[in-house]
């Protein structure tokens, strides 16, 4: 079991993308010679990877312009969240891109990156077509990548599973303050500024739309997110019905189911599970309307996925419950934030699967634990929203 879950861990093409993307940002270095923060003008942000990933990142978006105050800040996304960020007061130009890219429209959009003289470029993402463009721009662009320090982290996780020892036992930073080191030679990483996420500028409009067609108007609501990409991370869904209906008539409120499209099943499940306590929305909701929803509502309950962060990022209190991955390192960041979960001597493990009878670090998290986590956030004072 143990060397299954070693064996696991090191992945060697990851590795080697680590390795190569430090290289490139080590050449580019090499070729160009550090300036001024005020010389610096015209900035690429690349983060193309989770929804929660760029909620996080939203903490390096507003250090930028008080770091580099005469630079336009270019950031380039995944499409469904292009248009989201385009309100960011931070960032000046959104670029969208396919979650898979081909070679053709790959090369197309870095001969189109190229043009804009770029002068600084903070790879969050490195993949290989951000590679390549570094590789393309490497005499003319400084660049910085988040991945580069994970050269070093691989290393020592390795000595620390190879001498004896659990790779818990190896502590990281969290992820936020992995990615503001890309600004390190130019900002105080020390001043970290909040998580934030970007709101349509009619989000009220949205939301009475949506409210409307929902009946939510009547009576306050709270939000369940029973989905994750990752089937490891999925907290046991009768679980979740039945600390959402505990929550639910404590506090008279509605239970709003929410997920993608390939989460409707999961959510149909809590929906039977919950009856006509719930609403299941799983699906039928745009990107506006799902932050509408969000920003409006009194409290996330959810696994380890986007929708936690965001929900974290809007100042909504939120109770996660988290199991395989460093909950230190990536937990959604804010004061309003609860985490549920199991510290076991085999994780934090990464793995796609467990490989115990159950998911020890998940799994036993009880519904008593959820319903107090979410009573303690619900009659704490009054958030102040996102502004």
């Amino acid at each position: 079991m143990e060397i299954k879950i070693f064996r696991k861990r090191i992945k060697s093409l990851s590795i080697a993308r680590y390795i190569l993307s430090y290289l490139i940002s080590a050449l580019s270095h090499l070729f160009n010679k550090s300036k001024a923060a005020e010389e610096y003008e015209n900035i690429l942000v690349i983060r193309t990877d989770y929804l929660g990933d760029l909620a996080l990142s939203s903490s390096l978006l507003s250090a930028i312009p008080s770091a580099f105050p005469n630079a336009a800040l270019t950031l380039i996304t995944v499409d469904c969240f292009a248009s989201i960020f385009a309100n960011d007061p931070n960032v000046f130009t959104v670029v969208g891109v396919s979650d898979y890219i081909n070679i053709r429209d790959a090369w197309a959009l870095i001969s189109r990156l190229r043009k804009s003289r770029f002068d600084l470029v903070l790879d969050l993402t490195p993949s290989w077509w951000t590679l390549l463009f570094g590789i393309v721009t490497m005499p003319f662009v400084r660049r910085y990548d988040k991945d580069k320090y994970m050269v070093g982290d691989s290393i020592r996780r390795t000595i620390v599973a190879l001498s004896g020892h659990y790779e818990r036992e190896y502590k990281r930073e969290h992820d936020l303050i992995r990615a503001l080191r890309v600004i390190k030679d130019f900002y105080d990483i020390r001043n970290v500024p909040d998580t934030y996420f970007p709101l349509p500028k009619d989000v009220d409009d949205i939301f009475h739309s949506v409210a409307s067609r929902f009946n939510l108007e009547s009576k306050g609501y709270f939000i369940v997110t029973p989905g994750s990409q990752w089937e490891v991370r999925r907290w046991n869904v009768n679980k979740f019905a039945q600390a959402a209906i505990e929550i639910s008539r404590r506090y008279h409120l509605h239970i709003v189911i929410t997920g993608v499209q390939k989460e409707a099943e999961i959510c149909n499940q809590l929906y039977q599970l919950t009856g006509e306590t719930s609403i299941n929305l799983a699906g039928q909701l745009s990107m506006q309307e799902f932050l509408a929803l969000i920003y409006h509502s009194r409290l996330l309950i959810g696994n380890d996925s986007g929708p936690a962060h965001v929900a974290a990022a809007l100042k909504i209190p939120v109770v996660v419950i988290m199991g395989t991955a460093d909950v230190e390192v990536f937990k959604p960041w804010g004061k309003n934030v609860r985490i549920c979960y199991r510290e076991v001597l085999c994780g934090p493990c990464y793995s796609g699967r467990c490989y115990m009878p159950q998911n020890i670090c998940l799994q036993p998290v009880t519904v008593e634990e959820v319903v107090d986590a979410a009573v303690g956030l619900l009659d704490e004072p009054v958030r102040e929203k996102n502004s």
